[in-house]
């Protein structure tokens, strides 16, 4: 019989393995925004407000381009230096739990 420390970590990785993909739709969306050329053309680093008025997002979907934002600062790997947006780190599946969908 499993211990319930061997069950919340079967299920952080199913959780992880079952929204993987968010990632990679992330990324995609920001080239499609061209998020990286609009970081680029400040200077490599962008508040919030600026990708705001860079970017061709409506009003009415600017929270999605923060937590699209978001999501790209704690991917491993992907340099994003936007300010508004904590610091990229890796998640643990600690992490994982305190965020579960419910």
């Amino acid at each position: 019989m499993p211990t319930s420390e061997e069950v919340l970590e079967a299920q952080a990785q199913l959780w992880c393995h079952a929204f993987g993909y968010l990632k990679s739709i992330a990324l995609q969306s920001a080239i499609e925004l061209r998020i990286p050329t609009a970081i680029h053309c400040r200077g490599g680093a962008s508040s919030l407000s600026e990708l705001h008025a860079a970017l061709p997002v409506p009003s009415s979907k600017r929270p999605c381009l923060s937590h699209l934002m978001k999501l790209l600062s704690v991917r491993p790997g992907l340099p994003v230096n936007v300010a508004g947006v904590p610091p990229r780190r890796r998640r643990t599946h600690a992490d994982i739990e305190h965020t579960r969908v419910m």
